[in-house]
């Protein structure tokens, strides 16, 4: 595991290796820095500093880490709208069909979501402003378009038993133009769990969010919000999208998790 600086937490760590690694239980493993020394993963608010660090397993019969088998869909690009980016399969760019759908979206979404970046509490000049903030899809209408054989069939399978599909209630968030850019990028993302949607930062401009939970109107109920499993796809997504292979001299066989200062590479496509 290769944590850039200044390090990261290590529960967040772990939501990394069990997005992107299957099967994965940190209680078969062992951690040791860069020194060979280990690692006391019991310990409260532990912090991963910048450096090398190698997760083995503990015993010769515990399972290894296998990356979850997944085609790494590339950041969306292509007809960006104001309620998302990417263009839809069965509609020209522009007809009148896929304007009434994406302002649908668009409308649901900001009412859900009481016209509300639930990251940042951020709120347009006026409650349903628009421009200042965006209604995001979680998977992508260009994946969804170009690139849906691609996605598991489970996730594909979500998806079409949503009303209105790839333009449902579930599959979107309302997000500051900012954040939106970024999470079509794989830049962030969020992980559900304990009822709660938390966000995940993969780049260390967004890491005073790291950890931190949304707030969606309590008027909100949970069969509206944002769907689970797409958003584990997008955090498996987003993390192969910053996953590099190791140094070529480390003799190991290991992934890199990038949390830099850099986003060169984030439109690769490998």
């Amino acid at each position: 595991i290769h944590c850039a600086a200044p390090g990261r937490k290590w529960s967040s760590v772990v939501i990394l290796l069990t997005a992107s690694c299957e099967p994965f239980d940190i209680t078969h493993f062992r951690l040791t820095s860069p020194t060979n020394a280990p690692v006391d993963l019991s310990l409260k608010d532990l912090i991963i500093p910048f450096g090398v660090f190698t997760l083995a397993p503990i015993n010769s019969t515990d399972p290894v880490i296998t990356v979850a088998p997944h085609t790494i869909l590339p950041p969306p690009t292509g007809g960006r709208t104001k309620s998302g980016s990417g263009s839809h399969s069965g509609s020209q760019p522009g007809s009148p069909s896929k304007t009434l759908r994406q302002d649908s979206f668009d409308d649901c979404i900001r009412s859900r979501d009481g016209g509300v970046c639930p990251v940042t509490g951020e709120i347009g000049q006026q409650s349903f402003t628009r421009g200042l903030l965006n209604s995001s899809h979680i998977i992508a209408l260009a994946w969804w378009g170009t690139r849906q054989l691609d996605i598991p069939a489970n996730v594909r399978s979500v998806v079409s038993s949503l009303p209105d599909t790839i333009n449902a209630l579930r599959n979107g968030i309302l997000l500051d133009t900012k954040l939106h850019a970024a999470f079509d990028r794989g830049l962030w993302s969020l992980h559900y769990y304990d009822f709660h949607y938390h966000f995940v930062s993969l780049y260390s401009n967004f890491d005073r969010y790291d950890g931190s939970v949304l707030t969606f109107p309590s008027s909100a109920s949970a069969d509206n919000l944002p769907h689970p499993d797409l958003l584990l796809f997008h955090l498996k997504n987003s993390v192969f999208l910053r996953c590099r292979p190791p140094p070529a001299d480390s003799g190991q066989d290991s992934i890199k998790i990038v949390a830099s200062n850099s986003d060169d590479d984030d439109d690769d496509d490998d």
